[in-house]
């Protein structure tokens, strides 16, 4: 089972500098394994402003 927490994370930047899409491949997590904002590739000119250690998605037993 794998739960997504949340739904969206705050970010600023300039309207030209914001991705359209943000991936998170999560093909090799395995249980247990947990993913933070901190673990998101966004260009350098994205700021989070939500905060590095939140949890986005995590897997657990059902």
């Amino acid at each position: 089972m794998i739960p997504v927490q949340g739904g969206s994370t705050a970010a600023e930047a300039f309207p030209k500098d914001l991705p359209t899409t943000v991936e998170l491949d999560i093909r090799a997590m395995e249980l247990g394994d947990t993913r933070f904002v901190k673990d998101l590739i966004l260009p350098p000119e994205v700021t989070v402003i939500s905060g590095d250690n939140e949890l986005l998605v995590s897997v657990s037993k059902p």
